[in-house]
């Protein structure tokens, strides 16, 4: 089952928790840190695990971009995906004032999608990136 790791910054904490309830479904995971690290869990370990176990990766863009912690899982994902293509990047735009020029060069490389208003998800931009997420093969791991 394809998981998705959903990374996003601290400011869009609720347009995050907004899209990984609307994008969940029975055949598609989604991993937000939000809602599976427990307190007192050690948070870089669980963010290290689940980025491993990710087959593709979600990436909200904010007002503020991509910054911090958003901008090291985002290094993983770039990494993975130029050593496996199967490994999907897909950029998600906040807000129609998120310009994709604003984003990091190698993430410009990627198909954005635009979310107008997380308090409201489009359902058809939501199916189009679970549509992309289940089209996309899972990259191939080999067992042990």
């Amino acid at each position: 089952m394809p998981t998705v790791f959903l990374s996003h910054a601290s400011q869009d904490a609720d347009a995050a928790r907004a899209v990984a309830r609307a994008l969940r479904q029975p055949d598609l995971d989604v991993f937000l840190e939000l809602d599976a690290l427990k307190p007192g869990q050690e948070w870089i370990p669980g963010l290290e695990q689940a980025l491993e176990a990710s087959t593709h990766f979600l990436v909200l863009v904010g007002l503020s971009g991509v910054r911090r912690w958003v901008e090291r899982e985002l290094r993983y994902a770039l990494v993975r995906n130029t050593e496996h293509s199967e490994y999907a990047i897909l950029p998600l735009l906040l807000g129609e004032n998120c310009s994709e020029q604003n984003l990091p060069l190698f993430l410009r490389q990627h198909q954005a999608l635009r979310l107008p208003d997380w308090r409201n998800p489009d359902r058809a931009i939501i199916q189009q990136i679970a549509a992309a997420i289940l089209a996309a093969p899972p990259e191939r791991r080999s067992a042990g």
